[in-house]
């Protein structure tokens, strides 16, 4: 946001990077694993854009401090090694929330249904979901903070983020806790993406896997 030159491009295995609008490209993936590295998401700290967080269906998560340079591993001790979505607090970057997946070979999952970090990411705790079984893994389809409603956290459980579901995950205490809710019908909703509309306080547009949009005026409740 502070450099429209600098762009970011996840790829099957890594993270390329341009520093002239995407005029070119070049490897920013110092530190990955190179080996069946399958990279999910990436979060920008909007305070210190040089700080990144990227999770992996394969390894885990890994942080950057020098804008791609340099990788390290994060919450290894915590974390699952299959990942889905990563979102940073825009009001508090020292909150980082990051959604499991179930691990591919179909074998039983047995962590927490997300993680949260109140220290940039250096440690994860985990975090229940209301309603939801233990054991689920949430694999969000999409995972945000809100800019403008401090505490505000919108989630979509999915099967990974090309599978959209229908149940939203949604967190007022900026993702400590969080509850179900389903704000439409079932055969309809199948949400795949979601974006706080920029100026609009509470309001949420929702993109629909079969090329509509459902509207939220209040945070995502309905």
């Amino acid at each position: 946001p502070a450099n429209v030159d600098v762009v970011y491009l996840l790829t099957d295995s890594g993270v390329m990077k341009s520093i002239n609008g995407g005029g070119s490209f070049a490897p920013a993936s110092s530190g990955l694993p190179t080996l069946n590295f399958f990279v999910r998401d990436l979060a920008m700290d909007p305070s210190t854009p040089d700080t990144l967080i990227l999770t992996s269906a394969s390894h885990g998560a890994f942080r950057t401090t020098d804008g791609g340079s340099n990788w390290a591993a994060i919450g290894t001790a915590t974390l699952p090694t299959y990942l889905s979505q990563v979102a940073i607090d825009p009001g508090n970057p020292s909150r980082v929330l990051i959604s499991p997946c179930a691990p591919d070979d179909g074998s039983p999952y047995a962590g927490a249904h997300l993680y949260r970090s109140t220290d940039g990411g250096t440690s994860f705790s985990p975090v229940t979901v209301t309603a939801l079984a233990p054991g689920a893994a949430t694999c969000t389809a999409a995972l945000a903070f809100s800019p403008t409603s401090a505490g505000v956290v919108l989630g979509v459980q999915g099967f990974g983020p090309l599978q959209p579901f229908n149940q939203v995950l949604r967190s007022s205490d900026s993702g400590a806790t969080f509850t179900v809710i389903n704000p439409g019908p079932a055969s309809t909703l199948l949400i795949s993406s979601f974006n706080f509309v920029a100026g609009a306080p509470n309001e949420v547009l929702a993109a629909n896997a079969r090329g509509t949009y459902r509207r939220s005026i209040d945070d995502g409740l309905t």
